[in-house]
């Protein structure tokens, strides 16, 4: 019974021990499910934090971002700065490159003699309105006449509705006096009408400064006038026979024996010019005071670069173009009427300029100018060719065409030569070529006479202007 009882006891401790080992590892199983359900909580609390980072770094990456463009790409950003340093020294660069230009410029102009502002070696602006320089090419004026000075301070006037022709617009016109190719007085500057193409030359008169290097000296004194020699010593020009003055067109000098010229005494209405003939019935020149008395005062005039032509589309007119067949077979009172008629004294132009038949003053004047600045000789000058065009190769003097060849010209100057059998008061100027057999004949200072009756010689004529 005692075994009974410590047995039941002893298996009552046993199972009681279970009991508590079952409740100890029950209560373990809690603890560690507690542990693990308590381990889990803080690895969703983690995810959220790290969530918020990345939405915030985002933000931040964000807004370096927008700093980073507008610092590089803002309007005082680095590479608007890069381009405005850029621009400025490429500024600075066209800069310094344009003073060199200048510096070199001014250094070839005291080197060679030609700067402007009226010495030699002076300061010439190229943009200057009142330089030839700066009115090449297109018509300076409709309604005026425009004053201008070369790079040498030689003045020059532009007739309302003609342009100063440059090498590239015709390429016989030459510009070479002064070295960097601007035109100046002594090459004898081209001008054309911008409505009918007509070309005329300016000879100027009185003081002309030259360049430097030129033999003939710092200046040149060209007197406005009628010559009987030609002939220069050295470079020392000729003297007229008759010099223009304010009273010579009314003083009938004889030089070379027959010839004199003087000025009409009337007004010069187109209509009239058969009826402003001299006493011995050729046609004078319509106002020839007033043409030297402008010439003297504008200090230079203007004669037509070629023999006169009929004009393409009003045939009545006299034309000054090239490659054209001269007017021939033509009496000079009917010369004279074709030259007037070109710019007509009492047409739309008649405050600017008008157009005459060559006087001998506008001639001789002429080839004196030539043989000061080109060919010392052209007084006895001529052809042993015809050239049966305008222009023809061979006579082209400071961009003069066609005083020496082809045929001689009609002009204003009167002959007192006659013989017992007709009156021959009309004079002729000019080299012309005769016939194959015997050449030319006459040179480009010569004086010849004839009757009206000639029309079955070739006789062209020069259309000069009367500037107003």
């Amino acid at each position: 019974m005692n075994k009974s009882r410590k047995l039941v006891m002893h298996n009552n401790e046993r199972s009681e021990e279970r009991k508590m080992k079952e409740n100890f590892r029950n209560s373990e199983n809690l603890e560690d499910l507690k542990t693990r359900t308590h381990l889990s909580t803080p690895t969703t609390h983690i995810s959220g934090i790290t969530l918020v980072a990345l939405v915030v770094t985002i933000i931040v990456l964000l807004i370096l971002a927008g700093v980073t463009i507008t610092a590089l790409l803002g309007d005082d950003g680095i590479i608007k700065k890069a381009q405005n340093a850029a621009d400025s020294t490429n500024s600075a660069v066209q800069n310094e490159l344009s003073s060199m230009n200048s510096l070199t410029d001014k250094m070839n102009s005291v080197l060679n003699g030609i700067g402007g502002g009226g010495t030699p070696g002076g300061d010439d602006t190229p943009d200057d309105p009142t330089k030839v320089s700066s009115n090449l090419g297109t018509v300076i004026s409709n309604t005026e006449n425009t004053d201008l000075t070369d790079s040498l301070n030689n003045k020059i006037t532009v007739p309302a509705g003609f342009y100063i022709v440059t090498p590239e617009q015709d390429d016989t016109v030459i510009y070479d006096y002064s070295p960097d190719g601007t035109p100046t007085v002594q090459d004898g500057i081209v001008i054309q009408n911008q409505t009918d193409g007509n070309q005329f030359v300016w000879v100027p008169v009185g003081t002309i400064n030259n360049k430097e290097s030129d033999p003939l000296g710092a200046t040149t004194t060209i007197q406005l006038g009628r010559y009987s020699d030609f002939t220069m010593s050295g470079t020392t020009l000729p003297t007229p026979a008759q010099e223009a003055t304010a009273s010579s067109a009314n003083t009938a000098l004889l030089i070379n024996t027959y010839f004199f010229e003087v000025s009409s005494d009337f007004i010069g209405d187109s209509n009239q010019s058969l009826n402003a003939a001299s006493s011995y019935g050729n046609t004078k020149a319509t106002n020839l005071q007033e043409w030297i008395d402008t010439t003297l005062a504008n200090g230079g005039y203007y004669i037509a670069r070629y023999e006169a032509s009929q004009n393409a589309k009003e045939t009545t007119k006299a034309a000054s173009v090239k490659n054209v067949q001269p007017w021939i077979r033509i009496t000079q009172p009917n010369a004279a009427i074709a030259a007037k008629a070109t710019y007509a004294v009492d047409g739309a132009n008649r405050d600017n300029y008008y157009s005459d038949l060559i006087n001998s003053y506008a001639w001789d004047t002429a080839i004196v100018f030539i043989q000061a600045y080109e060919d010392n000789t052209y007084a006895s000058s001529n052809d042993s060719a015809q050239e049966t065009t305008t222009g023809g190769d061979g006579d082209q003097v400071c961009n003069i065409n066609d005083m020496s060849v082809n045929k001689y010209e009609w002009t204003t100057e009167t002959s007192t030569h006659s013989d017992s059998d007709d009156s021959y008061p009309f004079t002729l100027r000019g080299g012309y070529y005769y016939n194959f057999n015997v050449g030319a004949v006459y040179y480009t200072s010569s004086r010849n006479n004839n009757s009206v009756d000639v029309l079955q010689r070739p006789l062209p004529f020069f259309p000069p202007l009367t500037l107003c």
